[in-house]
């Protein structure tokens, strides 16, 4: 019997026709990050395997999209992703945004390297990871901070508490499941957050909806 030959995976790279505002230097660098994280899956576990073939719609152009929303309420000239883990969606925004200073929070030390690596592989002078724990960081010291895929709502309000400043803002990149999370909010947390819905949007060629709250 002859051995069954597994056919080729598809490369999907549809960035540039999906958002034809972005630049030229702005596709290279996403299109660099795409290769070396494939590259650095195959040793760490950044992404699902199942979702490689679709890399480009489900990370890059969630993230794209996503902060196209996030940027329209930012108050500040920074911003730290906790949890930073495979750089989605901080890497993207500081590719997207080099005047906005970017730290990647990440307590994983193997994933880490990945960050730093992608950091200098794209000169990115305007991103700072930091290999830490959010229970190590300063009190208060995030004034701007985005979470993607990091806990549910209430696990990742608990998990800031300390570290957000008191006049910060955390956006959170959701699915549909956003509202239920909300719905479950311990009503002391309800005390002392004001959730706002800033936005939906659809990934392309999907009829899944995404938010950023």
């Amino acid at each position: 019997m002859a051995k069954k030959v597994e056919p080729p995976k598809v490369e999907h790279w549809r960035i540039a026709p999906w958002f034809p505002k972005l630049k030229e230097s702005q596709l290279a660098d996403l299109r660099i990050y795409r290769d070396e994280l494939l590259k650095f899956n195959k040793a760490i576990s950044l992404i699902s395997a199942m979702s490689e073939e679709k890399v480009d719609q489900i990370h890059f152009a969630d993230a794209i999209m996503g902060w196209n929303i996030m940027s329209k309420h930012m108050r500040y000239k920074e911003i730290s992703e906790i949890g930073a883990g495979n750089g989605f969606p901080g890497l993207v925004i500081a590719i997207l945004e080099k005047d906005l200073k970017v730290s990647l929070i990440e307590s994983d030390g193997r994933k880490c390297e990945f960050l730093k690596f992608m950091v200098q592989k794209l000169e990115l002078h305007n991103v700072h990871v930091e290999n830490k724990r959010l229970d190590a960081l300063a009190e208060g010291s995030i004034k701007a901070g985005v979470v993607r895929g990091f806990a549910s709502l209430t696990k990742t309000l608990l998990s800031v508490r300390k570290t957000l400043a008191n006049d910060g803002h955390i956006f959170h990149f959701k699915g549909p499941e956003w509202s239920s999370e909300l719905a479950s909010l311990p009503q002391q947390l309800c005390t002392l957050w004001t959730t706002d819905h800033l936005g939906d949007y659809r990934l392309p060629d999907s009829i899944a909806t995404h938010s950023v709250i």
